[in-house]
């Protein structure tokens, strides 16, 4: 008892005192930007500046702390255990109560802490104890008052005991294996369920578009580069043989969702002797794991799932297998594999490699017999672990060069690294105060618990699983390090909720050797104990209760695939094919790249990435040159890439204006969604790639192919109808459009506006709700909107709207006649958007207009009635049949 109260004493101030050390380092360091890496950003990306958050102060931090953190919990610890051995009286009972007490208000404080920033209620959403505590304990108490009957009240032989276990084991295995397959497998989906939503024209198209290259014979690092690794050479073996599209993709890697599952699951039921506390144990994990997130954002995130977590979960697996019973074969076997996560992906391969090599020395410390074999040992391993890397990449290079001809360019392999964590592209700062804090704490106690093994000599699987953990956890950490969004968090913990249940039924062992020897006992430790217990056993009542969303998504993207109903993926796709040659090379730009190309049967004419992964502006300068100087004769454009909701809308704007210029449209897929543009002719348009015109007050603007819009006199380009330079209104104005409708609308389709969507800025012409052609125009002031003025618009035909502002006086005319007035509106002003301005949709680009419309004009005068009746007349003879 003595010595568990000092090695409770010892852990709590040296995790105390490293965590208070590690943030001194942290306010000593220069926290400053560099100015060369700001000036960077805006010559190297092609997206705005405001995608980036360079971290070095908070990298430098992190990457001292995982460096300090274990020679500094070593060096606290020792001295600290020192002094208690030579003080014993600070180990007494009272002491020991006083520091477990206010171990445990610390943490509580800090909980509560969390639970006051709002945002923190992401992590305990679907918390079934928190739903519905009632219900969960009175479930819990049924289930504990039946068992405790059975085992006090009914004789059972130790043959019905063993049968019984036996049984459990089968069910409890065969429960865990549909929980795996069936959460795996509600990421399996086919082109049929495929839209323009960020889900599959960012994350998805992102992986696949590299896959699809590479089974068509591209060669990465050669011909194309992908951001998430080298996974598609290594899987391309597989799809050789089964064929590769968006539905046998998503079955190969929800099968690996399922594997990087299998593995969590056989760890924990090997270090858990307890059947049903593995099963809880592993619902713990899988719920807050996976699942969690998988409810809150159905979204496959291959990136993350499998790409990230296949190789850590199997380093878990197949250092336990390791570790049970060792063999050179294992050893040689496994540290190749380590060398392969590399190329596999780079991110999580890196941890993994250096994570084995760690684990190698941490063994060798358990072993200690002297200093000279333990370091002859370390440098042995710190060389074959090199050899079995240079070697894999040496099979990798002449892997490519007999398949390409061209010996890869390695160096790109780092480049996305220096991107994201050099220049922080899409990073987030970590906040002081946040749950983060609690897996930290999970890790640095796992590293303590290593090293008190060490002094203790505590040769066990279970040390070095917790180890690897440890070290695997801090690692894989550095993702969320980068992009501080609670998302990334519940995708990167596992490591540490594996951790936590090991911890928690090292907890349940020794409370129940002391019951069972008959010890005092720790009613504080208890009370922990059944708080920890019965948070695992609400993680498997919240997956009962995920399970229906889980199948709602499964039947859902399956029902789509058997159905085959109508894609306009499929019809974009196929109108490629129908206009080019198999292995022609052509230039697509669309977010479904990855799918026009393998289902085209085309390969890109240049070397660039998938749109889904491109922001350099050397990429982009490519396409630009492509198009205005070589013989390419035609282009496709998907209606995605027009999208003002895109990353890099302002360099794909250059692109449509280039476009504009020197291609025209000749044709356009059935579902209209695909656009083809043939080379012009003769181009007398003159180039304007720095600047484009904004829009000016009384000009008349046309749209033309029902994209491009251009200026009436001059047919000067201005950009893209869904996403033109912002517009500043006066006090008095009116907005002229000509259009023509379709009877069957979208839901708030929009016409014309400027909204931001949030806020109260800008103005709106659009259909009220899904009461087809009836629209309204409305506006804010900056704190509230107006009330809408309704007004309805002839379907098929076609409509001179125009609509006059007049300090909060309205008029609504439809062919010159006046059709809605709102004269002494509360709102007398309208406050200007800094919004693009949109025709035909807006800026979520889910409200597109049904229908054609031709030309608008905003000035910044009142037009008079008989203006209108003028404009009409002129133009009445004028419009298209």
């Amino acid at each position: 008892m003595y010595n568990e109260r000092k090695l409770f004493i010892a852990s709590f101030f040296t995790v105390l005192f490293s965590v208070v050390f590690i943030y001194l380092i942290g306010i000593s360091i220069n926290q400053d930007i560099p100015s060369s890496v700001l000036s960077n950003i805006k010559l190297l990306f092609s997206v705005d500046s405001d995608s980036f958050s360079p971290e070095p102060g908070e990298r430098k931090i992190f990457i001292l702390s995982v460096l300090c953190l274990p020679i500094i919990i070593s060096l606290f610890y020792l001295i600290i255990n020192k002094f208690l051995i030579r003080f014993p009286i600070l180990s007494s009972r009272i002491l020991y109560y006083i520091v477990y007490s206010l171990a445990n208000i610390m943490i509580i404080y800090f909980i509560f802490l969390y639970f006051k920033q709002s945002d923190n209620a992401f992590f305990v959403s679907d918390f079934f104890i928190m739903e519905n505590p009632i219900l969960f304990v009175a479930v819990v108490l049924f289930i504990g008052l039946v068992g405790y009957y059975i085992k006090k009240m009914v004789y059972i032989d130790e043959n019905f005991v063993n049968g019984f276990n036996k049984i459990t084991t089968v069910i409890i295995n065969s429960l865990v294996s549909f929980l795996i397959i069936f959460v795996g497998f509600s990421n399996v989906y086919s082109i049929y369920s495929l839209t323009d939503s960020a889900e599959y024209t960012s994350h998805f198209n992102a992986v696949f578009h590299s896959m699809a290259l590479v089974h068509m014979g591209e060669s990465i690092l050669v011909d194309i580069t992908n951001q998430y690794g080298l996974y598609p050479h290594i899987l391309e073996p597989i799809f050789k043989v089964i064929g590769l599209n968006v539905f046998s993709f998503t079955l190969i890697m929800s099968m690996l969702v399922s594997l990087s599952l299998y593995f969590l699951y056989k760890v924990l039921d090997k270090l858990i002797t307890n059947k049903i506390y593995s099963l809880l144990a592993f619902s713990f994990v899988l719920f807050y794991g996976y699942v969690h997130f998988k409810i809150v954002n159905p979204d496959s995130y291959f990136q993350y799932y499998p790409i990230r977590t296949l190789f850590p979960t199997l380093l878990m697996y197949y250092s336990l297998k390791y570790f049970e019973s060792k063999s050179y074969f294992k050893y040689y076997l496994f540290t190749f594999i380590s060398s392969i996560a590399l190329l596999w992906n780079l991110d999580s391969g890196l941890i993994v490699f250096i994570t084995w090599i760690l684990v190698q020395l941490f063994d060798e410390a358990l072993n200690w017999k002297g200093w000279i074999l333990f370091a002859k040992n370390c440098f042995k391993h710190l060389v074959v672990s090199i050899g079995a890397l240079i070697s894999i990449l040496l099979i990798f290079t002449l892997y490519i060069y007999l398949r390409s001809g061209t010996i890869p360019n390695l160096i790109e392999f780092f480049n996305y690294q220096i991107y994201f964590y050099g220049y922080g592209f899409f990073m987030l700062p970590m906040k002081m105060i946040h749950p983060w804090n609690l897996v930290a704490l999970i890790y640095i106690l796992g590293l303590l618990f290593s090293l008190n093994a060490v002094v203790r000599k505590e040769n066990t699987l279970l040390v070095r699983v917790i180890f690897l953990l440890s070290i695997l956890g801090v690692g894989l950490f550095s993702y969320y390090q980068g992009r501080s969004h609670d998302n990334v968090l519940t995708l990167v913990w596992y490591p540490a909720l594996m951790l936590l249940v090991l911890y928690i039924y090292m907890l349940y062992c020794k409370v129940q050797k002391k019951i069972v020897e008959g010890e005092s006992r720790n009613w504080m430790q208890q009370i922990v104990l059944l708080s920890l217990i019965l948070c695992t056993v609400s993680s498997l009542f919240a997956l009962a209760k995920s399970s229906t969303t889980i199948y709602q998504l499964i039947e859902e993207r399956w029902s789509s695939t058997f159905e085959k109903g109508d894609s306009p993926i499929i019809s974009g796709a196929d109108f490629i094919r129908e206009n080019t040659t198999e292995g022609e090379e052509t230039l697509i730009l669309s977010y479904h790249s990855g799918v026009d190309y393998l289902y085209s049967k085309t390969i890109p004419v240049i070397d660039v990435p998938g749109m889904s992964e491109m922001f350099l502006n050397n990429e982009y300068n490519k396409i630009n040159e492509e198009i205005v100087n070589s013989s390419l004769q035609k282009v496709f454009v998907d209606r995605n890439f027009i999208s003002n909701t895109q990353l890099n809308f302002k360099s794909n704007a250059k692109i449509l204006t280039l476009l504009y210029e020197n291609f025209r449209i000749v044709d356009r897929s059935d579902a209209d969604n695909v656009l083809m543009f043939s080379r012009r002719s003769n181009n007398s348009q003159e180039s304007n790639l720095t600047l484009l015109p904004n829009l000016q007050s009384n000009q008349h603007y046309l749209i033309q192919d029902s994209i491009f819009v251009v200026e009436s006199l001059s047919n000067r380009f201005v950009g893209i109808k869904e996403n033109l330079p912002p517009v500043i209104l006066s006090q008095e104005f009116s907005i002229e459009v000509t259009l023509k409708p379709n009877r069957i609308q979208n839901q708030y389709s929009a016409v014309i506006g400027n909204h931001p969507g949030v806020g109260f800025q800008g103005f709106v012409i659009q259909q009220e709700n899904e009461n087809q052609n009836v629209y309204t125009f409305t506006y804010g002031n900056g704190i509230q909107w107006s009330a809408p003025s309704k007004f309805p618009l002839e379907a098929g035909e076609w409509n001179y709207l125009t609509v006059v502002f007049n300090k909060g006086a309205i008029k609504i005319y439809n062919n010159s006649e006046l059709i809605s007035a709102t004269i002494g509106s509360t709102l007398d002003h309208i406050e200007n958007s800094k919004m693009p301005l949109s025709i035909g949709n807006w800026i979520s680009m889910d409200r597109g207009f049904n229908g054609d419309i031709s030309e608008f004009k905003i000035s910044d005068i009142v037009l008079t009635d008989q203006d209108i009746l003028d404009n009409w007349k002129a133009m009445k003879a004028q419009l298209p049949k």
